[in-house]
């Protein structure tokens, strides 16, 4: 898909880091803060919005399930319960809203 991106520079305290996208599982946003919990490696802070990055990673697999969260959709394992809804990601769980199931259903 020539929308989707390969690859997420994002700033650091020493520099830049260059991430591949699919190595991202998700997003928390915290303010003017965002967090990028990254496959196996250290999170990401940065700061920028979680706006800032939903248009550039909802074309490549990214998916908003609340104001404080975007997921990668690659990295769903599970989906458990239904009104605050919980994803599990290799041992770590992201808290969403009851819009993502109905996204999923419709």
């Amino acid at each position: 898909n020539s929308g989707t991106i390969q690859n997420i520079t994002l700033p650091g305290n020493d520099g830049y880091y260059v991430v591949p996208i699919e190595d991202v599982l998700f997003l928390e946003g915290d303010n003017n803060y965002s967090t990028f919990h990254i496959n196996r490696k250290p999170k990401i802070v940065v700061s920028q919005t979680l706006k800032n990055y939903e248009e550039l990673l909802l074309t490549s697999g990214f998916f908003r399930i609340h104001k404080s969260s975007i997921i990668n959709l690659i990295h769903l394992k599970k989906i458990i319960g239904c009104m605050n809804l919980i994803l599990d990601f290799h041992l770590r769980r992201v808290y969403g809203s009851v819009d993502f199931i109905f996204c999923i259903i419709y």
